[in-house]
């Protein structure tokens, strides 16, 4: 190949690369990026157990004081073998804007294991008997975000079982109880789930 064919090809070649360079510039020129936003707003969830906001709190800030109707032999507002009484849970769901499922259980004391949960009322409904065999009994309902009603008062009826066939204390036992303890005390349990749709 003679001196004169190499220039040339090396210039072509050249050329070429320079076309190639402006025409792949001229094309970028009409290349247009946009971003945009996607807004939406979060639903609320403020579920109040009374009076008190359990979206961040773990722990109701007040004690839950039960109420024991008292008898003839029983003194009202304490408890004793065969004492019935209630203690109610407000949940107030205004300020909810999904349906959702409550769980509710009462553990057991385990010094005094006869004191148990009975059954319960969600506002001025039957009272529902609970399954009293089991460990620890659960209510459980829904609250839809649809309702009108959007604050329920579920009263929990509770009792000292001394009832000798399903009692786990027997009488000494029970003595012993109220000779070694001023007061009892009940873990409520609550959970609350979002329903999916």
């Amino acid at each position: 190949m003679n001196n004169k064919r190499k220039i040339f090809l090396l210039l072509s070649l050249l050329s070429l690369f320079v076309c190639l360079y402006f025409a792949s510039d001229t094309y970028a020129k009409y290349l247009t990026r946009a971003n945009a936003e996607v807004k939406g707003r979060i639903a609320k969830w403020n579920i109040v157990v009374n009076d008190t906001n359990v979206k961040n709190n773990d722990t109701l800030t007040e004690i839950i004081t039960p109420v024991f109707a008292g008898s003839t032999h029983i003194a009202q507002n304490v408890i004793a073998p065969t004492a019935t009484g209630y203690f109610d849970l407000e949940i107030d769901a205004t300020d909810v804007e999904v349906s959702f499922t409550y769980n509710i259980s009462v553990t057991r004391n385990s010094s005094l294991r006869d004191f148990i949960v009975t059954g319960y009322k969600v506002d001025d409904g039957s009272v529902i008997d609970v399954d009293t065999s089991v460990e620890t009994p659960t209510i459980s309902d829904h609250i839809l975000y649809t309702d009108t009603t959007r604050v329920h008062t579920i009263r929990v009826f509770i009792g000292w079982n001394d009832d000798v066939d399903t009692e786990e204390l027997n009488n000494s036992q029970d003595t012993a109880v109220t000779t070694n303890l001023d007061e009892i005390t009940l873990t409520v349990n609550m959970s609350f789930v979002q329903k999916a749709s």
